[in-house]
């Protein structure tokens, strides 16, 4: 009885470090090969990786044929996303080559194409590489800031690394669903990223702090406290941004919301899998 309770125990901790071994893993090895194949480990917006964002009113019938003409033009494929601009129904596309207004109506008229209000944005190659130097200078000030917050808040090892290899997680895991769902980094994204990372440190502190300081009860008790109001937190949360997502007729506003999500949702392995994990076994030694 006592091997078959002590064998139990030891496949209920395997199951989930091996849970969230595979789930970093596939992670990692997405962006490895996103990597390898575009040369960075996320879908890059034209303020990152240059090019020319085209916005007009088209009719449905021409919309196929100002695709085709602006693919012909850029010499890659493009995607045609519907934008909402003063309750009107406008069309945007992105291609990281760059055009000129000229080149772009000219190749419209030949098609016989009809436009309305075309606006043309164009990114240099320079100033968009500034940009990404910038972007990743934020996301490495704003993890150092969170790796001193976190060990002037515990002073002890574990638990800080704990919750730094957390938030790690949440990242790879909203970057590898940004390239499954073709969200490429904009300033948007890059925002909701950055919130993300301010989130997933509040859940880890929220259960360190209340595992390793409060005295109240058991140590599962107090395990079972903090995930049940970090995970009211994170599905409070949820629920809103995917109502946002679902309402929204912005591209900027789409891309922060599915950023926050996909941090929200890899928030609840990250923090209520693996950091627990790690305390649990941690706090259990403290506490002998």
């Amino acid at each position: 009885m006592a091997l078959e309770k002590a064998f139990t125990h030891l496949w209920t901790h395997l199951r989930t470090y091996f849970t969230v071994f595979v789930a970093i893993v596939i992670g990692v090895a997405v962006l490895l090969g996103f990597s390898a194949a575009n040369g960075t480990m996320v879908p890059l917006g034209i303020e990152f990786s240059g090019g020319t964002e085209i916005i007009a009113q088209v009719s449905s019938q021409d919309r196929g044929i100002f695709q085709s003409t602006i693919g012909r033009l850029s010499g890659e494929s493009v995607a045609v996303r519907e934008v909402t601009r003063g309750g009107e129904q406008w069309v945007s596309m992105e291609t990281q080559t760059q055009l000129e207004q000229s080149q772009v109506r000219s190749a419209l008229n030949t098609n016989n194409v009809t436009v309305n209000g075309l606006s043309i944005r164009t990114v240099g190659a320079a100033v968009s590489s500034s940009f990404f130097t910038e972007a990743m200078r934020a996301v490495a000030v704003a993890f150092g800031i969170m790796a001193a917050i976190i060990f002037i808040a515990f002073r002890t090892v574990i638990p800080s690394l704990a919750a730094i290899a957390a938030v790690i997680t949440d990242v790879v895991i909203i970057i590898a669903l940004m390239y499954v769902f073709a969200i490429p980094l904009t300033f948007g994204s890059l925002a909701a990223l950055l919130m993300i990372i301010g989130y997933s440190v509040d859940t880890d502190i929220l259960m360190s702090a209340r595992v390793l300081r409060r005295r109240e009860g058991t140590l599962f008790d107090r395990f079972y406290d903090s995930m049940t109001t970090g995970l009211t937190f994170s599905l409070a949360s949820l629920s809103a941004f995917i109502v946002l997502a679902l309402i929204s007729t912005s591209t900027i506003l789409d891309q922060i919301a599915f950023v926050i999500i996909f941090g929200l949702i890899g928030d609840i392995p990250a923090t209520w899998i693996q950091n627990m994990w790690i305390l649990q076994r941690y706090a259990v030694q403290k506490f002998q």
